[in-house]
């Protein structure tokens, strides 16, 4: 069996966040009153098999007052990425610092398989491929 363990600081670590810390038990927004809120996207998960179906995701979420918990998943069974007629890292690409979160997510709608409000525990025997990678969305309802 394989499995995937985000629950420390150095999992996080890994990925890359935008106006959002790891504050010890969980990822928040950084400055929750001067933004619309805060992203992560983990590090690219590789399974070493092509087409993997991958079968289960468990999360603990919680999210405060009127604060919404946005989780999207990405597969792909490359870990090369083409950007503006470029071959480039996957990996290298989502930890960039130069490049937004916005421009991230368009460029990688076309691997965008699953999206969910407060995620707890999904089933996700349709999302297949290699590698997989995940966007946390965290924001404020008003």
């Amino acid at each position: 069996m394989k499995y995937f363990l985000y629950n420390k600081a150095v999992d996080f670590k890994k990925g890359y966040m935008e106006n959002c810390v790891w504050c010890g038990n969980g990822l928040t927004v950084e400055n929750p009153g001067l933004s619309g809120g805060g992203s992560f996207i983990t590090r690219v998960m590789d399974s070493r098999e092509k087409e993997t179906v991958w079968h289960r995701l468990g999360a603990d979420c919680e999210a405060l007052g009127n604060a919404s918990i946005q989780l999207s998943l990405y597969v792909s069974e490359s870990d090369r990425l083409l950007v503006d007629g470029k071959v480039v890292d996957l990996q290298a690409y989502l930890r960039n610092p130069e490049i937004s979160m916005e421009e991230k997510r368009k460029r990688l709608a076309p691997f965008l398989v699953k999206t969910v409000l407060s995620p707890a525990d999904l089933l996700l025997y349709d999302v297949k491929g290699r590698y997989l990678w995940a966007m946390v969305r965290m924001f404020s309802q008003g």
